[in-house]
């Protein structure tokens, strides 16, 4: 089983004998906030700053926490732009090759559509698709066939 944010903040605090409370304060949460972080009703912070400041107050490797709290640490966000490097990593995770964003997926790969109902069943109303609806007329066009041409 994967470890979360909080289940990981939980257990180091639990492990060290830490106060939340005390810990909160150290890293500069509130710890009404900090609280909710714990039990799962907030999502972790998204400030890389708060997350290795509340890492250093529980003792805890900061880029692992950034990790956690499903983030790129701001010192490898290049290296994961690099798609060899994302490659390398698959490969490293003994996971399968994903087609690049270049090629096509195979046919069998394609999401299959559900045949759209002719006629919506009584009582229920269907809101048109854009693709159903008429393309809007050009204004500008318009607007423009009453001037000369030497105004424009």
């Amino acid at each position: 089983m994967m470890m979360t944010f909080s289940k990981f903040v939980k257990k180091t605090i639990e492990d060290r004998h830490l106060s939340a409370r005390r810990v909160a304060r150290a890293a500069g949460i509130d710890p009404s906030f900090f609280s909710k972080i714990l039990s799962g009703k907030r999502s972790p912070p998204s400030d890389e700053k708060i997350l290795k400041r509340l890492a250093k107050a529980l003792g805890a490797d900061p880029v692992y926490m950034v990790f956690l709290a499903g983030r790129i640490p701001d010192e490898f966000r290049e290296m994961f732009l690099n798609e060899s490097f994302i490659s390398s990593l698959r490969r490293a995770a003994g996971s399968q090759s994903v087609p690049s964003a270049s090629k096509q997926p195979e046919r069998s790969q394609r999401p299959i559509a559900s045949p759209r109902p002719e006629t919506p069943p009584p009582g229920d109303e269907v809101m048109p698709s854009l693709i159903d609806m008429p393309a809007p007329p050009r204004l500008h066009q318009k607007a423009h066939e009453d001037i000369s041409e030497d105004l424009l």
